[in-house]
């Protein structure tokens, strides 16, 4: 799994380099600072990981997506949808989500 994330991460900057990125990116820290991944459209993460685990802060997502934030694996527990930036998820989702869909339309 982490590996896929890895590899996602990889991919998203290079198509986000050329401005062809369609999906969500999530970042580590508030106002779209620290460490960053990239979730491309129509993916969906059960599980961020050991290292991503309840570690995100603010979201940039492309126009024809949505994003949808899950407090536990698997898509479990309470939820969050966001359809554009987000600058800081504020006290109620700062520092919660666990795994998460990004859902675009063509």
């Amino acid at each position: 799994m982490l590996l896929k994330i890895k590899y996602a991460m990889a991919i998203g900057v290079l198509l986000a380099s050329q401005g062809v990125f369609a999906g969500c990116e999530l970042f580590e820290h508030a106002n779209y600072q620290g460490d960053s991944l990239f979730a491309m459209e129509n993916e969906e993460i059960e599980y961020v990981g050991d290292e991503w685990n309840d570690q995100f802060s603010s979201i940039q997502v492309t126009e024809e997506c949505t994003f949808e934030g899950y407090e536990h694996a698997n898509f479990q527990g309470a939820h969050v949808n966001y359809d554009q930036d987000v600058e800081f998820f504020g006290e109620s989702w700062n520092d919660r989500i666990s795994s998460f869909v990004c859902a675009c339309v063509e």
